[in-house]
């Protein structure tokens, strides 16, 4: 055995490798296993480290970890991992509140990997936070033990790209740490990455040792060892005492951790490998000197590090230039060549510094007016300190052109959308041919502008427009309002955001906080409390034109302290802002007319039914029923002027959806002072949401939990909205998921007509039916979810409507005897006197024959042990105007109690004869040559007997 063999057999008895125990791995993949195994990553490093492994099951602590540090969903829509499905996730201790991590992906998506072949750029190994959701973008991998280390400037620092080597080379300084010498591991995300991140001028430098340990293929990167050189030269400029290279061959090993496990491989041990990588260490600059065995690089490569690096001294400058011209001397270079090359790089590097600040600033303009495109500045005009400035003066705050609003109306001016930080301002196109009107506009906006800086706004917004409109600056349409247009497209702020609209509904429906955080909450709504009902009937809204039902009303009554406005807001904060939906009833006419029409297919809540009847039962029936009828007929009022001597009509509001109203009081109690009136359409128009019934409440929580519920709801709502709502009109959009709602509603409507009689709502409910696959689906939750959740309360639901809809019936047919009975006393002179004992009308004189007038009989029938009532169709007309009857309607009802039956058979015997019958009763022959007579039947048969299971066997079905 020769020396060098004894020295390694000694080593590795005295200091064997790490063993890495297996059975404590369980709780990592076997991917994430390997990929420390294969770098000499021990589990109590990573363990240490808090490394987050991603696994393609996306575990609620994943999620959760995920959106902490990456500052993202951690899966798509449909609740699978993306973009990441397997990889390994590296916390960074950073000091603030803010989180911050990095991903290393094992396993990515074939979508992701699809969007960078599409753009012909390799896939990244490694995703950050996006960096408009950070501070900073970048930042030093440090672990805690280090950075307590590096408080000490007499602390060596150990410099590495990437977590995994920072993680193997942190585990390994320990062991050559001594009273004298402490070493602390620092990580870089990048090579460029150093000089950007927040730590790196945290950290004190001065008299302070440094290595760098990047990868042994840098020495053929000219951009690797050119932020090398560069990160050399900083840490030179702030006062370091030496700062050398680790350098080792590339066939050993790329990084740090390979070149330690191919030592391990040769029975090195890995204090001896990293000790005798420190001893061997050289000046950064002369690691890449040429040679008989290395070209080097050109000397621009050199010069070009230094002069990048910003408050570098000539006492800095001067011992660099000597040792770049040392590595030189072979090509005949002096130092005086070597500063000659470092001025041109200067000069060259602020040319391009100041491209770089003009191109830094048009995308932080990009950022901040939120454009499409990079813009163009027009020549003596720049951004500074968020003004405005030509040459040297200041004119106004820093504003661009957005977007050119096309109105598309040949009596309507374009409009320039001018974008400033804070705020917008739409300039009538025609307006910029005179600066004054420009600087009469600006200052209604708070720009003060006088007449040389109106000219000056005229100028940039000229030339701004010329420079840029082949980028193009988006020429859009404007809309005044939501739904769908006459192409199929529904137009929502939130889903068109190429599209301009009105101030109002901007405002209104557009998407705040996290989707993500927006779709649990929801998701939990729709698992657990009965207030889903009214989120699927709000989902339903956009859906009411396609299928061409009417529009309904929705009314949610009950005593305070139900959670009513809450449940609807919430529903509403689907699509946007819920608290710019709310309207209240004390409004105008015109004001609900505008209303409904701005937010067309959309949900609309019109909050506290009782502020528009001040106190008056009356006035607040009257107002439900107009605000009701006004909703269902879709159109507003017509209106006209005179423009120019010519009488033009206006457009007509039209709108569409679904309309919430809320009220303490239930529909019935509404209805109840009713007089004279008819109400039955109110309750085909309207479905109600009882909201008193303990055994079906809206909201399931703990009653100590009340508060912090409701207070957590609302701060959900509130600061989380708008997301699933523009996500919902996008599938509906589709054509082959309206093609399945149609079918499914379709097939549901012919089954709920054999279950219920409900005559109006069945539209709507059958509706709400046929969505609920389709929300499901998009929130990830498992078939019938939503139907378990809502079964019994829906139950109930149509329970209470038929109900309504029974007493209705009821009330109607009980009006109507009251009102006949009113009607027969104040005309008893003109009835005809009538025998029950006559059966055949030919017996009667002719003197007593019924006129084809105005007729009225009312005798005791022998037969039916009853009241029979005879009506010709202008006295029927006559009774149901007085007491504002619906003539069709109380028929339609009498029919169905059984109380009444006419035809128009002609009797064989004589043509003039009409056959009018009685189910069951008694048959009668009246003549009736210009007009038909109605039989009705008041009163209950005495020798009659009904059936409580059933009607009788010798009675009609429909009786």
């Amino acid at each position: 055995m020769n020396v060098h063999d004894f020295y390694k057999d000694f080593c590795r008895r005295l200091n064997p490798p790490p063993a890495l125990p297996a059975s404590e791995w369980t709780d990592y993949p076997v991917d994430v296993r390997r990929y420390f195994e294969t770098r000499g990553v021990t589990l109590e490093t990573i363990t240490t480290a808090g490394v987050m492994p991603l696994t393609p099951d996306a575990t609620p602590t994943e999620r959760a970890w995920y959106k902490e540090h990456i500052h993202a969903p951690r899966t798509n829509t449909k609740g699978d991992p993306a973009p990441c499905v397997s990889g390994i996730g590296f916390p960074y201790f950073i000091d603030g509140d803010e989180r911050f991590g990095r991903i290393r992906g094992l396993q990515w998506t074939p979508e992701f990997c699809e969007y960078y072949t599409e753009q012909k750029q390799p896939v990244p190994r490694f995703l950050s936070p996006g960096k408009k959701k950070v501070e900073h973008s970048s930042h030093l991998y440090i672990l805690p033990s280090d950075r307590e280390k590096l408080k000490k400037s007499s602390t060596i620092a150990c410099l590495v790209e990437g977590e995994t080597k920072t993680l193997a080379l942190s585990s390994d300084l320990p062991a050559l740490e001594n009273e004298v010498n402490r070493y602390a591991a620092v990580g870089i995300s990048g090579v460029e990455q150093f000089l950007s991140a927040p730590e790196t001028t945290a950290i004190v430098w001065k008299n302070r040792i440094v290595y760098i340990f990047f990868d042994a293929d840098s020495l053929r990167k000219p951009e690797v060892a050119h932020a090398e050189m560069k990160i050399a030269a900083f840490l030179v400029s702030r006062g370091a005492r030496a700062v050398k290279s680790c350098v080792w061959k590339e066939e050993r090993g790329k990084g740090y951790d390979d070149y330690q496990v191919f030592s391990i491989s040769k029975d090195f041990p890995r204090d001896f490998t990293l000790s005798k990588l420190l001893k061997r260490a050289v000046p950064t600059f002369r690691k890449y000197a040429p040679s008989d065995d290395y070209e080097g690089f050109p000397l621009q490569t050199y010069c070009s590090a230094l002069a990048r690096v910003p408050d570098l001294k000539n006492y800095h400058v001067k011992p660099l230039l000597e040792e770049i011209a040392s590595m030189f001397k072979r090509q005949g270079l002096k130092v005086t060549d070597v500063k000659e090359c470092l001025e041109q790089e200067t000069l060259r590097w602020e040319r391009e510094r100041a491209k770089q600040l003009v191109e830094k600033a048009t995308k932080e303009i990009q950022e901040q007016y939120g454009i499409s495109y990079i813009p163009d500045l027009p020549k003596g005009f720049k951004p500074l300190n968020g003004m405005l400035y030509q040459d040297d003066t200041p004119i106004c705050n820093m504003f661009i052109i957005k977007k050119y609003i096309s109105t598309q109306a040949s009596d309507q001016q374009d409009y320039y959308l001018l974008g400033f930080k804070n705020k917008e301002l739409e300039i009538p196109s025609n307006k910029f041919s005179k600066y004054r009107d420009i600087a009469e506009l600006f200052n209604r906006n708070q720009e003060i502008l006088h007449d040389s800086s109106a000219r000056a706004v005229q100028k940039f917004v000229s030339q701004y427009w010329l420079i840029n409109k082949s980028k193009p600056i988006p020429v859009v349409s404007k809309h005044t309002n939501t739904g769908w247009d006459k192409d199929g497209v529904f137009r929502l702020p939130s889903v068109d955001e190429g599209a301009e609209y009105d101030r109002g509904i901007k405002d209104a429906f557009h998407t705040c906080g996290d989707p993500e955080i927006e779709r649990e909450y929801i998701a939990e709504i729709y698992r657990t409390h009965n207030a889903a009902l009214n989120h699927l009937l709000s989902l339903c809204a956009p859906l009411v034109n396609i299928l061409h039902m009417p529009n309904y009303t929705v009314i949610e009554s009950g005593t305070g302290g139900k959670g009513k406005t809450t449940n609807i807001l919430a529903a509403l904060a689907q699509y946007g802002n819920c608290e710019n939906l709310k309207f209240t009833m004390d409004a105008t006419k015109v004001g609900q007319e505008l209303v409904c029409s701005l937010y067309r297919d959309l949900p609309i809540l019109m909050d506290e039914a009782n502020t528009g009847s001040s106190g008056d039962g009356v006035k607040m029936m009257q107002t439900f029923i107009n605000t009701i009828y006004g909703f269902d007929s879709g159109k507003g009022r017509a209106r006209g002027g005179i423009e120019g001597g010519e009488i033009t009509l206006r457009n007509v509001n039209e709108y569409k959806g679904l309309l919430f109203l809320t009220s303490e009081r239930s529909l019935s109690t509404i209805m109840s002072v009713a007089r004279n009136m008819t109400v039955g359409g109110i309750y085909r128009r309207v479905l109600e949401i009882p909201c008193d019934n303990p055994d079906f409440p809206l909201w399931h929580y703990e009653k100590d939990k009340e508060k912090t519920f409701f207070d957590d709801l609302y701060h959900n709502m509130k600061n989380h909205y708008g997301h699933f709502g523009a996500e919902w009109i996008r599938h509906i959009s589709q054509r082959e998921v309206q093609e399945r709602i149609i079918q499914k509603y379709k097939f549901v409507l012919e089954q709920f007509g054999k279950i219920y009689s409900l005559k109006g709502t069945e539209n709507l409910w059958c509706l709400v039916e046929a969505i609920t696959p389709e929300v499901e689906l998009l929130l990830g939750l498992e078939q019938n979810t939503i139907a378990n959740n809502l079964k019994e309360f829906i139950a109930h639901i149509l329970d209470h409507n038929q109900q309504q809809i029974d007493n209705q019936i009821h009330n109607t047919v009980e009006n109507f005897m009251e009102c006949l009975d009113h009607f027969m006393n104040e005309n008893l002179s003109s009835f005809v006197g009538l025998s029950g004992e006559r059966d055949d009308p030919d017996d009667i004189p002719d003197t007593k024959k019924v006129l084809p007038t105005r007729i009225l009989g009312k005798y005791e029938s022998s037969e039916s042990n009853g009241t029979e009532v005879w009506l010709t169709i202008p006295a029927m007309d006559e009774l149901c105007n007085k007491f504002g009857l619906n003539k069709n309607g109380v028929l339609e009802q009498l029919k169905a109690q059984g109380k009444v039956e006419w035809s128009e058979e002609k009797d064989e015997r004589d043509p003039r004869k009409v056959k009018v019958r009685i189910y069951w009763y008694v048959t009668k022959w009246i003549y009736s040559k210009t007009c038909r007579c109605y039989h009705l039947y008041l009163e209950p048969p005495k020798t009659q007997e009904t059936n409580e299971d059933g009607p009788q066997d010798d009675l009609p079905l429909n009786a």
